[in-house]
């Protein structure tokens, strides 16, 4: 599955969700009145639920399950909220969800963001249909629904029970020709949005050195207490030996120490190996080995983070690095 497309709206960017974001959801999706409205956003908003959520919705995405966005400000990275599309493949359908912060409300945010969404759903991944379920008493996106094009087709009485509260749930649906048809009568929102082309997964920064070294306690001594450096986290055998260490170096950046037999120290001798972070490993070693550069496998590291390993012209070996939201690394720099 390649990576996720950004959407484009005159004020919007809709973007791939990171696990650095999990701080701006939890937020803006703990206000209370944005849970009010939503069906599956708890208040008080659980810390740690929107890394999780990230991370589930990430990997659904691998399987063709869901496509989530975080909606920004054209010209700023910092989410205002957020939409998904949960995808029914059998049937060629999506079910749109969305949400913003209360200080992005009235403001045709969720018009422009929605637009978008139905660009993408009925052109690149074409779909038949999209359809929407809004509490009956949230009238405004009842009417953004209507203003998008969206026909009701229902109410479902007592459907959602919500911290004790019954609420019906209004049924909206778009057919891929009644999209067509609205496009064609100059809907504004619907004319005004573009979708980049798809962009293959970057590197996003070296993630960590390794080094092999003679004396562990001698050399985590060095970059510790002589470089400042904070110890992040210990690498430890089954039977409680010591074996390495991970120091955080600033940033998201580490350096990772350890101990092996060395010979006689010579200049470059004892560098293991070079890591870099990427946004989407699956994505990332799929494009390298239709370039033709051999990968391993992905599998899950002993610091609960994705690695695959591949080796440049000199034989250096480069791990690619994907972190989860219970990686060592991101819970040792929170």
């Amino acid at each position: 599955m390649s990576t996720l497309p950004s959407l484009m709206t005159p004020r919007l960017q809709l973007r791939a969700l990171q696990v650095l974001d999990a701080a701006r959801i939890e937020q803006l999706a703990g206000e209370k009145e944005v849970a009010r409205l939503t069906s599956g956003i708890p208040h008080p908003y659980p810390r740690g639920q929107a890394e999780r959520w990230i991370s589930r919705h990430a990997a659904a995405w691998l399987r063709g399950e869901v496509a989530s966005w975080g909606i920004c400000i054209r010209g700023s990275d910092e989410l205002i909220g957020a939409l998904s599309l949960h995808h029914d493949e059998p049937h060629q359908r999506a079910e749109l969800s969305y949400w913003l912060g209360t200080d992005y409300w009235h403001q045709g945010y969720a018009s422009e963001a929605a637009a978008a969404a139905l660009a993408w759903a009925f052109g690149p991944a074409g779909y038949q249909k999209v359809t929407a379920s809004v509490y009956a008493a949230n009238v405004r996106s009842s009417r953004l629904l209507e203003r998008l094009g969206f026909v009701r087709e229902g109410l479902q009485r007592r459907q959602i029970n919500k911290d004790g509260i019954w609420h019906d749930l209004e049924r909206w649906g778009m057919l891929r020709e009644e999209y067509q048809a609205v496009l064609a009568a100059g809907n504004r929102l619907l004319c005004e949005v573009t979708i980049d082309h798809e962009e293959e997964p970057m590197i996003t920064g070296i993630a960590h050195l390794c080094l092999r070294v003679a004396d562990l306690e001698r050399s985590v001594r060095f970059y510790h207490e002589g470089l400042g450096m904070a110890k992040a986290f210990e690498f430890r055998r089954e039977d409680g030996t010591w074996f390495g260490q991970y120091l955080y170096a600033g940033g998201r950046n580490f350096i990772e120490i350890f101990a092996a037999e060395l010979s006689a120290p010579a200049k470059g001798q004892s560098f293991g190996h070079m890591c870099l972070e990427v946004d989407d490993i699956n994505a990332t070693v799929e494009t390298l080995r239709k370039r033709g550069i051999e990968v391993s496998e992905v599998k899950m590291g002993s610091d609960h983070a994705w690695q695959a390993w591949l080796t440049d012209p000199d034989g250096n070996r480069i791990e690619l690095h994907g972190y989860t939201p219970e990686a060592k690394q991101l819970a040792s720099i929170r």
